[in-house]
């Protein structure tokens, strides 16, 4: 049952809205759209570049810098998942440090988030990783990680 307190709503928003409205609603939390739903879909490519990191790490033949980086479907999953959307290009830190990112999201007119991707070493600290960098013509180039003078976000 639903309760128009103090006639917050008016009768026509209950006559020909209301249904719509909820049906929109319903919609976008179908078992499918839930986040937590898509996060468990991306475990195959998580396990799929696990198995690839722990092969490139019992020493067979490097990859050669075309070949697709191993962890760009699992990475490409969960953005996907968490509703954000790649666009790769680069900062520069105050020290004049370039850093590749995945992708950067602003609010108001700001830096909000940085994604940064790494590569994926299941038994290391990801801060340690070196990043992958998307920017470059190849797009598989990877950057050791850097450490910048300050931990200061760059000024606008």
């Amino acid at each position: 049952m639903i309760r128009n307190v103090n006639g917050f709503y008016s009768p026509h928003y209950f006559d020909s809205l209301l249904q719509r409205d909820l049906h929109e609603f319903a919609a976008q939390h179908t078992l499918g759209a839930q986040p937590w739903r898509r996060l468990a879909n991306c475990a195959s490519a998580y396990f799929d570049a696990r198995t690839h990191a722990l092969q490139d790490s019992a020493e067979s033949p490097p990859r050669a810098d075309d070949a697709p980086h191993p962890t760009l479907d699992l990475h490409a999953r969960l953005l996907d998942a968490l509703g954000y959307t790649p666009n790769p290009h680069t900062v520069f830190l105050d020290d004049g440090t370039p850093l590749p990112l995945l992708a950067r999201l602003e609010r108001d007119g700001q830096d909000w988030l940085w994604i940064l991707e790494t590569t994926l070493d299941p038994d290391a600290d990801p801060l340690d990783q070196p990043l992958v960098d998307r920017t470059t013509p190849r797009n598989n180039h990877h950057r050791e990680p850097t450490t910048p003078r300050n931990n200061s976000v760059p000024a606008g």
